[in-house]
């Protein structure tokens, strides 16, 4: 049986996608029941004590201690590799640009000197190869650090692991256009799932009920195109007074989320709820009529697919990766993520007749089930790690 090790700098469900990738890659191999797989672990900067306030899905999860730098630099983190990697058969490595991704190309350089058997490593980047992430004029600073960490670091650990994991083919092609010296061995497109939502009961009522609603639902943060989104809406309803009300659900607590809240202050039909969790994020997305991101970048967009799997109609900009899936399967509306583009998506959803958005409603479902489900996702990944 093979023994994977994930790591990852924070499992931290409130720093978002990356965590919930790997939980539901986990409730994926379980939902598999195969024999093939011993114990998954993970290996992250967090406290022991904070480890055990959250659902892990059953995995062995080893916190070593969170640390403030820019880095995320943890000198116990290469110790703790050294001590144990050789244990695993295969390492995943979540996200890059910080330590613990040199980290274990540090490790398994070492082990390989050495001509000491150990595990094979891939690394998942999660859309942090993304070339907007270089283009965007609002981050030429962290552009030059990132292509000079690229040429310093990044790139002999990219090069080196036996394969690049991707969630969708849009982020694969992408990632080709990025960065000079990017010769990855293999890529890999695993795609990504989530677990099937739990079904709609009469806890989850959102405050809003009775009310037409359309939500965005995700961080407030510059590349998620917010700013958008609300002057569109509020351009589309000085035309239109019986326009469904906006629902903006995340974490107002950053300088951007507040400019935000600012912009739609003279707006009484935009709602700011905050961050919603558990029951009340579920009412929320079962209760829309639609729901909208965006994005400049989305890498996967595990909010879309799981307003999908709740059977709502997604209205999305062309920026996020899994577009392609959607729009060729019905199950939503696509533009590019200019203003023009998000006003002409809000006013092509109001021209929808009743009928098609029902179709819609029910291929997001469709959609979700043949592309998404968390048993396709961890079935390649497990075809890679048994290879």
């Amino acid at each position: 049986m093979k023994k994977v090790l994930h790591v990852v700098s924070t499992i931290n469900p409130k720093y978002g996608g990356v965590s919930e990738a790997i939980r539901n890659l986990e409730v994926g191999f379980q939902a598999l029941k195969t024999s093939k797989l011993a114990e998954r672990h993970v290996l992250c900067l967090d406290n022991e004590e904070e480890i055990n306030e959250w659902n892990n899905h059953g995995l062995i999860v080893h916190g070593i201690g969170s640390v403030n730098n820019i880095w995320q630099y943890h000198k116990g983190l290469y110790k703790w590799l050294k001590l144990n990697c050789e244990n695993f058969d295969v390492i995943i490595v979540h996200g890059m640009w910080l330590y613990h991704s040199f980290a274990v190309y540090k490790a398994i350089s070492f082990f390989t000197r050495k001509r000491i058997k150990c595990p094979t490593y891939y690394l998942m980047p999660h859309g942090m190869l993304d070339p907007w992430f270089q283009n965007d004029r609002s981050r030429k600073l962290k552009a030059l650090r990132n292509e000079v960490y690229w040429f310093c670091l990044e790139k002999e650990v990219i090069n080196n692991a036996s394969g690049i994991l991707f969630t969708c083919e849009q982020e694969l092609i992408l990632a080709r256009e990025t960065f000079k010296g990017y010769r990855p061995k293999k890529e890999l497109n695993i795609g990504l799932g989530i677990q099937s939502t739990p079904e709609f009961t009469d806890s989850m009522r959102p405050a809003i009920d009775n009310k037409p609603y359309w939500i965005f639902l995700s961080r407030i943060h510059e590349k998620k195109g917010v700013d958008l989104l609300i002057c569109a809406y509020k351009e589309l309803l000085e035309h239109n007074a019986q326009i469904p009300d906006l629902v903006v659900a995340g974490p107002k607590n950053t300088d951007y989320a507040k400019k935000m809240v600012q912009l739609a202050s003279n707006c009484e039909k935009i709602h700011f709820p905050g961050m919603l969790q558990g029951d009340q994020k579920w009412g929320a997305i079962y209760g829309a009529e639609a729901f909208i991101l965006p994005s400049h970048q989305e890498n996967f967009g595990i909010a879309v697919v799981e307003a999908l799997a709740c059977g709502v109609p997604v209205l999305i900009s062309d920026q996020v990766n899994i577009w392609k899936e959607i729009k060729d399967g019905g199950a939503g509306l696509v533009e590019k993520d200019t203003l023009e583009g998000i006003l002409s998506l809000l006013e092509k959803w109001l021209t929808t007749d009743s009928n098609t958005r029902k179709i819609m409603a029910e291929r997001a479902i469709g959609v979700y089930n043949d592309c998404f489900d968390v048993e396709i996702a961890a079935k390649r990944l497990l075809e890679v790690i048994l290879k």
